[in-house]
C-alpha cells in the first residue's frame, strides 16, 4: 500500500472519529459522574495513550457540560422548593409538601439531551475492571448502539393510535 494512500485512510479515519456524536440525556451524565471521575484517575496500559486523550477530552467536556447545563439548574431548583439549614449554609431541605413539584422539576433538568462532539469507547471494558453498576453508568459510552436504542425507545408507541367510539350520534 502506497504512503499517499495510507495517508488519505487516515484522513477519513480521522475526520469519521470527529463527525461521531453521543447524544445523552443530562441524566446519563449525572449518573456517569463519579465512574468517569474514577476512570480519569485511572493510568492506561501501555500503549493506550490514544485512548487515553481521547477519554480524557470526553470527561473534560462532560464534566463541562454538567458544570454549566446541570449544577446551576439543580441548585436554583434547591433554592426555589427548598429551605437552606441556618445550621449549615448550602443544606437544603424540601419538605413534603413541595417534593412532588422539585422531583417534576429535577427530571424536566435530567431528561434535557446534549450531544456530545465524540465517540463511543466499547474498548474501555477490556481495558479497566468494570463492576456492572460501573457498566450500567457507562452505557452510553461504551455501547455504541446506545443512541440507536434510545431512538427505538422513544419512538416505540408513537406509531400507536388509539381509537375511540364516537358517540356524537
Amino acid at each position: 500500500m502506497s504512503n499517499a494512500l495510507r495517508a488519505v485512510e487516515r484522513a477519513a479515519e480521522r475526520a469519521a472519529e470527529k463527525a461521531a456524536t453521543i447524544t445523552v440525556t443530562v441524566g446519563d451524565l449525572v449518573n456517569s459522574r463519579q465512574v468517569l471521575a474514577d476512570l480519569m484517575r485511572q493510568k492506561f496500559p501501555a500503549g493506550k495513550g490514544k485512548q487515553s486523550l481521547t477519554f480524557g477530552r470526553l470527561c473534560r467536556d462532560v464534566f463541562r457540560e454538567l458544570e454549566t447545563a446541570y449544577d446551576p439548574a439543580y441548585n436554583e431548583l434547591l433554592k426555589k422548593f427548598g429551605t437552606e439549614s441556618t445550621e449549615t449554609p448550602g443544606n437544603f431541605t424540601i419538605t413534603a409538601d413541595r417534593t412532588a413539584e422539585f422531583q417534576a422539576a429535577v427530571v424536566e433538568v435530567i431528561s434535557a439531551e446534549v450531544t456530545l462532539l465524540h465517540q463511543s469507547m466499547p474498548e474501555l471494558v477490556d481495558l479497566f475492571p468494570f463492576s456492572a453498576a460501573d457498566a450500567l453508568a457507562l452505557e452510553w459510552l461504551i455501547n455504541p448502539e446506545y443512541n440507536e436504542e434510545k431512538n427505538e425507545e422513544k419512538t416505540e408507541g408513537q406509531n400507536e393510535t388509539t381509537l375511540q367510539p364516537n358517540n356524537d350520534s
